[in-house]
């Protein structure tokens, strides 16, 4: 039941000051150590696990769907921390765990061919303007679920 709350790096120079290294990343070289790096983990995770099903009656779920869970707060938009991705397996079923509690919308959508084939493809919550329109697309679905400290959702439905 745990999930990572926080990732913060030492700055360099003069400030020394902590600053949240999940929204950029650290790079890190083959061989190289680091140093300064605090990771907060958290106990009180929650999981969901759900199906996809396609809005029109006897219709296929596209290939290549992703489920994308996007914080609901406004507050936690720019937490990369806070959003998940995943695949769709071919009959529908998705699941997700270790995920902080809190409002998060749900939204599928198709991945391209390029992302769908390269399994070292970043999330996409990771760019600052793909994380802005997965925001909009989910906020515009309106399809939000409330996760709680260590809550276990399952057969959780989400129409496409």
């Amino acid at each position: 039941g745990w999930y990572v709350r926080s990732i913060t790096q030492l700055a360099t120079g003069a400030a020394k000051k902590p600053v949240d290294a999940s929204r950029n990343g650290i790079a890190v070289k083959a061989g190289e150590k680091l140093s300064g790096v605090e990771v907060v983990i958290a106990e009180g995770a929650a999981s969901l696990n759900g199906r996809a099903v396609p809005v029109k009656e006897g219709s296929k779920l596209p290939s290549r769907l992703r489920i994308h869970l996007i914080p609901a707060e406004a507050a936690a938009a720019d937490d990369v921390l806070r959003y998940a991705e995943t695949t769709v397996a071919a009959d529908g079923v998705f699941g997700f765990k270790h995920i902080a509690p809190g409002k998060y919308l749900l939204r599928a959508r198709q991945a391209a061919e390029k992302e769908a084939n390269d399994d070292q493809a970043r999330p996409l919550a990771w760019d600052a303007v793909e994380r802005a329109k997965l925001r909009r697309e989910a906020a515009a679905a309106k399809n939000e679920i409330e996760l709680k400290d260590c809550e276990r959702v399952k057969e959780h439905v989400l129409r496409w």
